[in-house]
Protein backbone atom coordinates (compact mmCIF):
# COMPACT_ATOMS: atom_id res chain seq x y z
CA UNK A 1 0.00 0.00 0.00
CA UNK A 2 1.59 3.40 -0.94
CA UNK A 3 2.05 5.82 1.66
CA UNK A 4 0.08 9.37 1.02
CA UNK A 5 2.54 12.38 1.08
CA UNK A 6 1.44 14.80 3.12
CA UNK A 7 2.87 18.65 3.18
CA UNK A 8 3.45 21.30 5.51
CA UNK A 9 2.15 24.65 4.75
CA UNK A 10 4.39 26.65 6.37
CA UNK A 11 3.85 30.61 5.15
CA UNK A 12 1.77 32.72 3.77
CA UNK A 13 3.62 31.88 0.15
CA UNK A 14 3.27 28.26 0.62
CA UNK A 15 -0.73 28.93 1.13
CA UNK A 16 -0.99 31.03 -1.68
CA UNK A 17 0.99 28.06 -4.05
CA UNK A 18 -1.33 25.54 -2.71
CA UNK A 19 -4.52 27.91 -3.73
CA UNK A 20 -3.09 28.03 -6.66
CA UNK A 21 -2.95 24.38 -7.04
CA UNK A 22 -6.29 23.68 -6.02
CA UNK A 23 -7.19 25.11 -9.46
CA UNK A 24 -5.90 21.34 -10.76
CA UNK A 25 -6.70 19.23 -7.75
CA UNK A 26 -8.66 19.06 -4.32
CA UNK A 27 -6.39 20.44 -1.50
CA UNK A 28 -7.08 18.83 1.68
CA UNK A 29 -6.13 20.98 4.97
CA UNK A 30 -5.99 19.73 7.83
CA UNK A 31 -5.70 22.98 10.05
CA UNK A 32 -4.36 22.89 13.76
CA UNK A 33 -2.99 24.15 16.72
CA UNK A 34 0.72 24.88 16.70
CA UNK A 35 0.93 23.09 20.11
CA UNK A 36 -0.90 20.36 18.84
CA UNK A 37 -0.03 19.31 15.68
CA UNK A 38 -1.50 17.81 12.50
CA UNK A 39 -4.20 15.01 13.10
CA UNK A 40 -1.59 11.64 13.22
CA UNK A 41 -5.11 9.75 13.52
CA UNK A 42 -6.25 10.09 9.96
CA UNK A 43 -2.50 9.17 8.28
CA UNK A 44 -4.54 5.90 7.36
CA UNK A 45 -7.05 7.58 6.34
CA UNK A 46 -5.22 9.61 3.82
CA UNK A 47 -3.40 6.90 2.65
CA UNK A 48 -6.48 4.59 2.20
CA UNK A 49 -8.11 7.35 0.07
CA UNK A 50 -4.86 7.49 -1.57
CA UNK A 51 -4.97 4.12 -2.52
CA UNK A 52 -8.64 3.70 -3.77
CA UNK A 53 -8.40 6.56 -5.82
CA UNK A 54 -6.86 6.25 -9.43
CA UNK A 55 -4.17 8.54 -9.87
CA UNK A 56 -4.64 10.50 -6.94
CA UNK A 57 -1.29 12.01 -6.58
CA UNK A 58 -2.61 14.24 -9.83
CA UNK A 59 -5.83 14.88 -8.11
CA UNK A 60 -5.70 15.28 -4.01
CA UNK A 61 -2.75 17.07 -2.23
CA UNK A 62 -2.71 16.41 1.48
CA UNK A 63 -1.60 19.32 3.56
CA UNK A 64 -1.22 20.69 6.76
CA UNK A 65 -1.89 24.22 8.05
CA UNK A 66 -0.91 25.83 11.67
CA UNK A 67 -3.65 28.12 12.57
CA UNK A 68 -1.67 30.99 14.16
CA UNK A 69 0.27 31.14 11.52
CA UNK A 70 -2.03 31.58 8.87
CA UNK A 71 -5.10 33.10 10.56
CA UNK A 72 -5.13 36.03 7.85
CA UNK A 73 -5.36 33.74 5.41
CA UNK A 74 -7.61 31.25 6.35
CA UNK A 75 -10.01 33.95 7.52
CA UNK A 76 -9.72 35.14 3.88
CA UNK A 77 -10.16 32.13 2.27
CA UNK A 78 -13.26 31.46 4.81
CA UNK A 79 -15.00 34.22 4.53
CA UNK A 80 -14.79 34.54 8.33
CA UNK A 81 -13.85 36.23 11.40
CA UNK A 82 -10.86 35.52 13.30
CA UNK A 83 -12.19 34.81 16.21
CA UNK A 84 -14.38 32.10 14.82
CA UNK A 85 -11.19 29.92 14.00
CA UNK A 86 -10.22 30.00 17.98
CA UNK A 87 -10.54 26.52 18.54
CA UNK A 88 -8.67 27.44 22.20
CA UNK A 89 -12.17 26.19 23.53
CA UNK A 90 -12.56 23.15 21.59
CA UNK A 91 -9.34 21.25 22.47
CA UNK A 92 -7.14 19.43 20.26
CA UNK A 93 -9.44 19.02 17.87
CA UNK A 94 -8.95 19.32 14.04
CA UNK A 95 -10.92 20.64 11.32
CA UNK A 96 -9.82 20.06 7.43
CA UNK A 97 -10.75 22.01 4.45
CA UNK A 98 -11.66 20.98 1.26
CA UNK A 99 -10.49 23.78 -1.33
CA UNK A 100 -11.08 23.44 -5.08
CA UNK A 101 -11.06 26.01 -7.30
CA UNK A 102 -9.34 28.58 -4.62
CA UNK A 103 -13.07 27.85 -2.47
CA UNK A 104 -14.03 25.89 0.28
CA UNK A 105 -16.26 23.41 -1.10
CA UNK A 106 -15.97 21.13 2.73
CA UNK A 107 -15.14 21.72 6.36
CA UNK A 108 -14.97 18.62 8.23
CA UNK A 109 -14.94 19.18 11.97
CA UNK A 110 -13.01 16.39 13.98
CA UNK A 111 -11.42 13.06 13.00
CA UNK A 112 -14.42 12.23 11.22
CA UNK A 113 -12.85 9.24 8.95
CA UNK A 114 -16.55 8.47 6.70
CA UNK A 115 -17.61 12.33 6.26
CA UNK A 116 -13.56 13.28 4.98
CA UNK A 117 -13.72 10.13 2.60
CA UNK A 118 -16.45 10.92 1.32
CA UNK A 119 -15.72 14.38 0.63
CA UNK A 120 -12.22 13.51 -0.84
CA UNK A 121 -14.26 10.85 -2.74
CA UNK A 122 -16.96 13.82 -4.08
CA UNK A 123 -14.79 16.71 -4.85
CA UNK A 124 -11.08 15.28 -6.29
CA UNK A 125 -11.33 15.41 -9.78
CA UNK A 126 -12.75 13.20 -12.94
CA UNK A 127 -10.11 11.34 -15.18
CA UNK A 128 -10.26 13.29 -18.43
CA UNK A 129 -12.06 10.86 -21.16
CA UNK A 130 -10.28 8.99 -23.29
CA UNK A 131 -10.20 10.52 -26.28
Amino acid sequence: MATAPVEAIADAEAFGAYLEKSETVLVVMDVHQNWCGPCDTMKPTYNSIFNEIDNCEDKVAFTTADIKTLTPQLVELMATKPSDLDLANHGCMPFFLLVKNKAVVAIVLGADVPTLRDNVVLYAPEDEAAE
